[in-house]
């Protein structure tokens, strides 16, 4: 008379090519027919592979998303590149909260440029730069006045990253007209309509709008 062992160590009885002692996984890969497999472990089965099912539909997912991310952030860059000019520069007032055309380089010439890339350029120039030390005049025999203006101008060069769900563009300053400012990270909040650019730089409370310069 047969004994059937209740270890689970042990052989199952009555099960041709069985064995309680295999690994549930390999259970699973087996050609053994279902009929000899406890129901238990059947169940097991089931789960691991819907498992594995679930696990590679969350990978692919992944990868579609990750992909996304991806080509968004190439359409971002690509819409962000060439040149941008200057349009106006605005604070909110703090008590009708109604944007106004600020001072800072009121009426300057400034421009903006992304390589569609990674690299980009800034420069603020006040009203009238362009036309600063016209004679050439050395330095160190200039004016008050014209040493003033020309000390005035704002740029910088850096690598920017676009990150499209958050609606940031962030400048990485390389170099910059400000010795305290190099290689110092800056986030700035966008909204891209059509050839404007509308960047905010939030610790100045400023916004600025950019129109994108045609190509000849």
């Amino acid at each position: 008379m047969k004994r059937k062992d209740t270890n689970e160590g042990a052989i199952v009885q009555g099960v041709s090519g069985y064995t309680g002692r295999r690994d549930v996984t390999n259970i699973c890969n087996s050609k053994v027919d279902d009929s000899q497999v406890p129901a238990h472990h059947l169940v097991i089965c089931n789960i691991i592979e819907t498992l594995a099912v679930m696990e590679k539909i969350a990978i692919f997912c992944l990868l579609l998303i990750g992909i996304g991310c991806y080509q968004n952030q190439g359409d971002e860059k690509d819409a962000f590149a060439g040149l941008w000019k200057l349009h106006i520069i605005e604070t909110q007032d703090s008590l009708t909260h109604q944007w106004v055309q600020s001072e800072w380089m009121r009426d300057g010439i400034s421009y903006l440029h992304y390589d569609g890339v990674e690299s980009m350029s800034i420069h603020f120039t006040p009203k009238g730069f362009q036309h600063t030390n016209p004679e050439n005049i050395p330095i160190d025999s200039l004016p008050i006045a014209e040493l003033k203006m020309l000390a005035t101008d704002y740029w910088y060069l850096g690598k920017y990253r676009i990150h499209p769900d958050k609606s940031i563009v962030e400048h990485r300053r390389i170099i910059h007209s400000d010795p305290n400012e190099w290689g110092k990270k800056v986030q700035r909040s966008y909204r891209l309509l059509g050839d404007t650019l509308e960047l905010s730089a939030k610790e100045f409370g400023l916004r600025l709008k950019w129109i994108r310069e045609k190509e000849n």
